[in-house]
């Protein structure tokens, strides 16, 4: 997912969820178990959201190319030029790291949960009697290193209990029926996700809501199996008077026991008829909510890599910058034939072999308006010009600009195009007797667009310059700009 679609999903979700609060509230959709079916179905379709929605076309990509010679200093940029800093790698590295952070503490918090298990004294009785009714087996232990019971543990359950929680079969009982339905795998699943995901807070907020829905639900499963509603609110209120509470312990979450205890007291019943409606209408909200926001901000698909590109027809295949011998060479390795219809990638394919024939064998294809291609063979390095030392000269001004012959315009990256990235790239490069670009580095700019950028400037073919009637080297500054169609 890139940048931007992550920002936008993040807005379909924050009102993906305000409409589904919003329409709980106005509804006064009050049963437990109906939230938290409603609210784990909407956690589950955040996150499908991405897999689901629609994607609009990616922003075609262009290539503006200007070129000019400047001084040896001025293309080695003496000044020091600061770069701009890759935000959007340094945003998803930030991202990351929060997020490991968090597993890694998810991942120390039930290793903790292992080591107070050791050391946790097992319950002679085991309340049996209760676990018989409830169908369950989970290991009843006392430990004094907790604060509140804490329940966990799948296939081997485990409840821990404070010495002053022992006798308390109310608790017990609450402990019990997060095992019997389970509730460890969803807990485990849902503080993953919120790990993950530490930089939406709605998605944390939704989490907690889960959990506060849970409680609530396993709150009234208690009511109706034991039946003394007075203990069991003395219970939560002893609870709620703690000055140290657990984090680990669901039961004893000081934000949620107030709205636990409010949900007892008002013993709201909601008939069948109005249970469907409402949810039926929570779902309609979001969903509209939902049609209506990726419609209005719809992610950007992903710029498929197409190796070959458009098929194009070859015009005029010229080799008369060979001597004859490489001619006769290449001319009986060569695949491709004037008229033939290929794609670019089929042609670079076979100017990639012929290059390989000979090191001095270089090659370039320039594109026309109309599709159509002229293919260029030549030999490259220092064939003219006399023996001895090799000259290098700089051309001030737009001078070498106006000499140049052939300039492939650069592909602009995928990943560019995905990321949204768009630029300047300088580069300096050292033209070569004949007219080739010998050496091209980055002196500035993004370095995705910065290799597409070397990869056609290397294909760039200048008029020869000549000193005293001798070809020369010239060194040159060349600007690429990089910018992405509206």
């Amino acid at each position: 997912m890139t940048t931007a679609n992550l920002a936008l999903w993040s807005v379909h979700v924050l009102l993906a969820i305000g409409a589904a609060e919003g329409a709980v509230r106005l509804l006064r959709l009050r049963s437990p178990s109906v939230l938290l079916a409603l609210r784990q179905s909407l956690l589950a379709g955040c996150l499908l959201l991405p897999a689901l929605e629609p994607r609009i076309p990616a922003p075609a990509g262009r290539a503006q190319v200007t070129a000019w010679t400047v001084s040896r200093a001025a293309a080695h940029n003496p000044t020091g030029e600061r770069q701009a800093p890759d935000w959007t790698r340094l945003l998803w590295t930030a991202l990351a790291l929060g997020a490991a952070y968090r597993l890694l503490r998810l991942g120390a918090g039930l290793t903790r949960l292992r080591h107070l298990r050791r050391r946790a004294t097992p319950l002679e009785d085991g309340y049996r009697d209760l676990q018989e009714r409830l169908g369950t087996r989970a290991a009843i232990c006392e430990s004094s290193d907790v604060e509140g019971p804490v329940t966990f543990g799948w296939r081997h359950p485990t409840v821990l209990l404070p010495p002053r929680w022992v006798t308390n079969r109310l608790v017990v009982c609450h402990e019990l029926w997060h095992v019997r339905r389970r509730d460890w795998l969803f807990t485990c699943a849902e503080q993953g996700v919120a790990a993950a995901l530490w930089f939406h807070p709605a998605i944390s907020w939704l989490v907690a809501q889960i959990q506060l829905a849970r409680e609530q639900e396993v709150d009234a499963r208690v009511l109706g199996e034991m039946g003394d509603r007075e203990g069991y609110l003395t219970t939560l209120l002893h609870a709620a008077a703690e000055t140290r509470l657990l984090a680990a312990s669901p039961f004893l979450r000081r934000r949620h026991l107030r709205q636990r205890i409010t949900q007892i007291l008002e013993e709201a019943s909601m008939s069948p008829l109005r249970i469907f409606t409402s949810t039926a209408a929570a779902a309609a909200a979001v969903a509209f909510t939902v049609w209506f926001s990726i419609h209005a901000l719809p992610l950007r698909a992903a710029v498929p890599d197409e190796p070959g590109g458009a098929t194009v027809t070859i015009q005029h295949i010229d080799m008369s910058g060979l001597p004859e011998e490489l001619q006769q060479q290449v001319a009986g390795e060569l695949t491709v034939r004037e008229s033939q219809s290929l794609t670019m990638g089929a042609i670079e394919g076979a100017m990639a072999r012929i290059e390989a024939l000979d090191k001095q064998v270089r090659t370039f294809v320039s594109e026309n308006e109309s599709g159509l291609v002229d293919v260029h063979i030549f030999a490259a390095g220092g064939a003219q010009g006399p023996s001895g030392p090799v000259l290098r000269i700089k051309v001030g001004g737009n001078v070498q600009q106006q000499r140049l012959i052939s300039k492939p315009v650069p592909k602009y990256p995928v990943e560019a195009k995905q990321k949204g990235i768009q630029g300047v790239v300088v580069l300096s490069i050292v033209i070569a007797r004949d007219g080739t670009v010998e050496r091209a580095q980055r002196v500035s700019g993004d370095p995705i667009l910065a290799t597409a950028a070397i990869d056609a400037v290397r294909h760039w073919v200048y008029e020869t310059t000549l000193l005293n009637g001798n070809p020369v080297e010239v060194e040159a500054q060349v600007n690429v700009n990089f910018t992405l169609a509206p």
